[in-house]
């Protein structure tokens, strides 16, 4: 008997090959490859117009890619505009906290509920 723990095979929670969103005179994606695993959480970092909202965009199908394919198993929460539960009293490193944890608590409450049928 093996004390290696089994691992079932299941479908990234998103997978993104091949971005690229074009608007008139820029390119705001390009080439992107992203792979998430069911559970994880990340987050995106960048410059003022390295296209961070518009991946987002993209991933939750708000717009669509102009090449290339996003696919998305489950929910994904994402804060797309700034300003979205802005609180000017709480540090930067407060506000991720917060939504760190209503993201961990949306996803408990929607595991809870696919296990009861809900």
């Amino acid at each position: 008997m093996s004390d290696t723990p089994s691992v079932t095979s299941q479908p990234n929670a998103i997978e993104m090959r091949g971005i690229v969103k074009r608007f008139p005179g820029v390119i705001a994606n390009n080439g992107i490859e992203l792979s998430v695993a069911r559970g994880e959480i990340h987050g995106l970092l960048g410059e003022n117009g390295a296209g961070k909202s518009t991946l987002l965009k993209v991933l939750t199908r708000i717009t669509h890619p102009t090449e290339g394919r996003a696919e998305l198993t489950g929910s994904v929460g994402s804060l797309l505009e700034v300003g979205t539960g802005f609180h000017p009293e709480l540090t930067g490193d407060d506000r991720v906290h917060r939504y760190f944890l209503a993201m961990v608590e949306e996803a408990s409450r929607s595991r809870a509920a696919a296990e009861t049928g809900g």
